[in-house]
């Protein structure tokens, strides 16, 4: 592959090093979407300036494995489409190489910033939250929200992708590099498009990157793996912020090709389940995934929780939640100025 080719021309550097180069406790982020043309033409670049590629046992490509948990009327989305000021995400995240496992809280500062949290977390539980991971996230969320954890949290979905970590010689920048994004449910499974999702991590949002890739005819994009996923995975959840990125990633969705247009925003728990239904084969990927959510049986509001399983469903059983709208008397935050 031309990007193998690429990546190679870079001269490695060490995990330790590269903390100690670019640990950027305070940094600015930018996400970019690029095709893998402009991709390649970004790394011959950042190739002749000079940069480095993370390199660990002589591995220069690292798999990531992210399980999601939301409610199941999808609050945690809901706060991210709506932009209110306390939302969270809640993720357990496996470095498959390397086997090692984080249960994570990223939350809203004071000042808009992202705070993440992290928690040692076995493999095993990957797919479950446990006793102590829920005292974690509730003792975060009352320290910075004043609020406890929501009941119902459960895996809802699952993201898999490959990352390469570039850094300028100064440890002034930081890039990471996602490629070969997959994400799923335990009834369903979405393939992105061969493009890559560029990140770049510099204290004022302007490196040498960014400028390269504004030259390249390149924006910073609205991107949340988790909520572009969700969006793919529930059709009929209004995904405004993030409807360009998604297209442009994944195509359209099954509500956007086989709905009038009047219909595009909703969709009914019948046929939700008629969609997810359909028989369709199993991949190596449903085999290992954990996730199970029980069909519901009615159209309104009230929904049974989530479960999770450490071994696949029967395939009957494979089926998501049938995405709700949120609570109407949850009174949405004053947009910030």
């Amino acid at each position: 592959m031309a990007n193998n080719v690429l990546i190679d021309r870079f001269p490695g550097i060490s995990l330790e090093e590269l903390n100690s180069r670019a640990a950027l406790q305070t940094r600015v982020d930018q996400k970019y979407l690029l095709t893998p043309d402009q991709f390649g033409a970004l790394g011959g670049m950042l190739a002749a300036d000079g940069w480095s590629c993370l390199e660990e046992g002589g591995r220069r490509r690292f798999r990531y494995d992210s399980v999601y948990f939301d409610t199941p009327d999808l609050r945690t989305f809901t706060d991210h489409r709506k932009r209110r000021r306390h939302r969270f995400k809640v993720r357990t995240r496996t470095y498959v190489d390397s086997g090692d496992c984080m249960f994570e809280v990223k939350l809203k500062s004071g000042r808009g910033d992202t705070v993440k949290k992290r928690l040692p977390y076995t493999r095993e539980d990957a797919f479950r939250l446990t006793p102590e991971a829920r005292g974690f996230l509730s003792r975060h969320l009352r320290e910075n929200y004043g609020t406890e954890a929501p009941h119902g949290l459960a895996p809802t979905l699952r993201t898999e992708y490959l990352r390469i970590t570039l850094t300028d010689g100064t440890g002034a920048s930081r890039l990471t590099c996602d490629t070969a994004f997959v994400c799923s449910t335990a009834a369903e499974r979405r393939i992105a498009r061969p493009m890559w999702i560029v990140e770049t991590k510099s204290a004022t949002g302007r490196s040498r990157a960014d400028r390269l890739l504004w030259s390249m005819g390149a924006r910073p994009e609205k991107i949340s793996k988790f909520c572009v996923a969700a969006a793919m995975l529930f059709p009929g959840e209004a995904d405004n912020p993030w409807i360009r990125v998604r297209r442009r990633w994944f195509g359209p969705r099954t509500d956007e090709t086989t709905m009038p247009l009047a219909a595009r925003n909703r969709t009914t728990a019948e046929e939700a389940t008629l969609a997810l239904s359909a028989p369709r084969r199993r991949t190596a990927a449903d085999k290992t995934m954990a996730l199970h959510i029980r069909p519901s049986a009615r159209a309104d509001a009230t929904r049974p929780l989530a479960t999770a399983r450490t071994i696949p469903p029967p395939t009957s059983e494979a089926t998501r939640p049938i995405p709700v709208r949120p609570d109407p008397d949850r009174t949405p935050h004053a947009p910030r100025s």
